[in-house]
This record gives C-alpha cells, sequence and structure tokens, in this order.
C-alpha cells in the first residue's frame, strides 16, 4: 500500500491559483472602470412633436429613433456636450434642423409648424 500523499501540492495549488486571480490585468482594468464611466457623462433629449407628422430623430448623424405625432418622448443615453440634432417625417415631406444644441443633464426640442 502507499501512503497518502500530503498535502503540500493541494496547498501550493490553490495558493498560486488565488495570486493569479487577485494580480491579474483584467481586474486593474475593471477597478478602474467606474472613473472612465464618471467621466462619460450622458444626457437626456426631451422630444415634443406637436405636429400631425411622425419624426425621425437624428442626432450626429446617427438614427436614435421616432417619435408619434402630438407626442413628446425622452432620448437617454445621449453623449453629453455639443450635439446637431436634425429631424424630418417618415417620407422627407418636413425637416427641422440642422440644429445645434448642448446637451447637459436636461434638454428639450419642440419641433412645431
Amino acid at each position: 500500500m502507499t501512503p497518502n500523499p500530503s498535502a503540500r501540492p493541494f496547498i501550493v495549488g490553490v495558493l498560486l491559483f488565488l495570486a493569479v486571480t487577485s494580480l491579474w490585468p483584467g481586474r486593474a482594468r475593471a477597478a478602474a472602470s467606474p472613473a472612465a464611466r464618471a467621466r462619460s457623462a450622458r444626457c437626456q433629449l426631451l422630444v415634443r412633436n406637436k405636429t400631425p407628422f411622425r419624426a425621425l430623430i437624428h442626432l450626429d448623424g446617427v438614427y436614435w429613433g421616432w417619435v408619434s405625432a402630438q407626442q413628446s418622448f425622452t432620448f437617454t443615453g445621449i453623449p453629453a456636450g455639443d450635439t446637431l440634432a436634425y429631424a424630418t417625417t417618415q417620407y422627407a415631406e418636413y425637416s427641422w434642423g440642422p440644429k445645434s444644441m448642448r446637451c447637459a443633464g436636461l434638454s428639450s426640442w419642440e419641433l412645431s409648424f
């Protein structure tokens, strides 16, 4: 019969595993990410559509969605700072903008004739 092996290889393996997982480079980036999120501020844009048409909303050349006729909608997650807004109807009968606006916190834009 062979004697029971010692627990030393198991303990060394556990310590090595804990050292590698705690010192892995991805952990340092994960700790720094909350500060990075704080720097990338976001804002909201309230669009009030006072027209009888659906308005397609574009912000900085990117389509963000649409606002139904005689309705309001708040777009969230817009990068804070200067934003170029443009709106058009579905078949481009009418358009609004381009309108330069500073987006900080909550901004609003009213579409009307």
